[in-house]
């Protein structure tokens, strides 16, 4: 039976009415949706974005934009590339792909089922502790053209089916370090996604028991609904900005904004280099404008800006050097972002130490019943 469209347009559905389509339109419709991130996450989509072309330019370009003695390096081993971030402190990400050349870059939609696939992750296999409560994650075709990722059912099938090959390809391996104290480590590269099966409009993306799924979720971003019917490179700008937002909530308190570096946004975006650039105008500035003008129109809330300064007389370097977004979130945008955030940090805080306390009370029984065997044989 062919799946029925579930069509969006300003926060409306025509079309026929179910149960589904009446949870589709909640989840659509509210403000922020949760998904899990971390460090691997963040280089998997940088990864993405470059894609085989671009991607022998992401070690200068994390050279240019960080300086705290971070290194990212890529070892090339004939058709597969391992892209590793390291830090001074033994910390580090790796991500590796056997088939280079099914990156394809800003072309397809990867980044967005991947971070689609995170939200459904979170929402239906992490528990408190961060370890899977199940093996697979499961949604529907229309659901991903629901929320904007493809126009329809049919052109949501063929690109899941291409995301979904890089995406279960995609093998991981980390050593982070949380609040420079709390280790966590995948060793083995291992696809932490890695099958999938399309059958009947539902696709089932299937989950490795033996990952460390810490090391994906990390950390929880909050992102808008509408992040998925933006085009991609403003999808890029939105998930980049709200990435950071989530290490600046003081900030955010504070001062009801944060700013990012225009050299961080081109890198971020991975658009063209100023060398031998015969018009930066409109292949950096423009994309970046269009980016930032497309979310503000999506967005249509005076509680989220996106404002950018720079030397309007002076050349794509200094726009690059010393331009920068501020990025403003008040009243109550600020309010949800800042109490989601806050109250799934406190949730998943509060489960650890409800389990550590169940597991300090186990290990206690035990060690009395040895206790009191051993006195037995005294």
């Amino acid at each position: 039976m062919e799946d029925k469209e579930i069509n969006i347009k300003d926060n409306s559905l025509s079309g026929s009415f179910n149960q589904d389509n009446l949870l589709t339109l909640e989840k659509v419709t509210r403000r922020f949706m949760n998904m899990p991130s971390s460090e691997v996450t963040n280089l998997a989509l940088n990864v993405m974005t470059a894609g085989k072309e671009q991607l022998g330019e992401l070690p200068e370009r994390k050279a240019a934009t960080t300086h705290n003695g971070s290194e990212l390096t890529i070892d090339r081993q004939g058709s597969a590339r391992t892209i590793t971030l390291s830090h001074q402190d033994e910390h580090f990400v790796s991500i590796r792909i056997d088939e280079v050349e099914k990156l394809i870059g800003n072309n397809k939609g990867t980044k967005k089922l991947f971070a689609f696939i995170l939200y459904k992750l979170g929402e239906q296999a992490l528990n408190g502790n961060k370890e899977i409560t199940r093996t697979n994650i499961t949604f529907p075709l229309k659901e991903l053209s629901a929320f904007g990722l493809y126009k329809n059912t049919k052109t949501a099938r063929v690109g899941a089916i291409d995301a979904l090959e890089i995406i279960t390809k995609l093998r991981v391996s980390a050593r982070l370090y949380v609040n420079k104290k709390k280790k966590i480590e995948q060793a083995s590269a291992i696809s932490p996604f890695y099958g999938y099966n399309i059958s009947s409009g539902q696709v089932s993306v299937y989950l490795a028991p033996e990952f460390n799924w810490e090391a994906i979720a990390t950390y929880y971003t909050i992102l808008p609904s509408y992040a998925f019917r933006l085009k991609i490179k403003a999808f890029d700008l939105i998930y980049y900005i709200f990435y950071l937002a989530r290490q600046n909530i003081r900030k955010i308190e504070t001062d009801g904004y944060f700013n990012i570096s225009m050299r961080a946004i081109h890198s971020r975006l991975m658009l063209p280099n100023i060398e031998g650039n015969k018009d930066p105008g409109r292949t950096i500035r423009e994309p970046i404008e269009k980016a930032v003008e497309e979310i503000e129109e999506a967005a249509q809330n005076s509680d989220f800006t996106i404002t950018p300064h720079y030397n309007e007389g002076e050349g794509i370097k200094s726009y690059l050097d010393n331009g920068y977004i501020r990025i403003g979130l008040k009243g109550e945008y600020a309010k949800d972002f800042i109490t989601l955030s806050k109250k799934k940090a406190k949730e998943i805080e509060t489960k650890k130490k409800k389990n550590e306390a169940i597991r300090d009370k186990a290990r206690a029984a035990a060690l009395q019943k040895v206790i009191e065997a051993e006195s037995k044989q005294a």
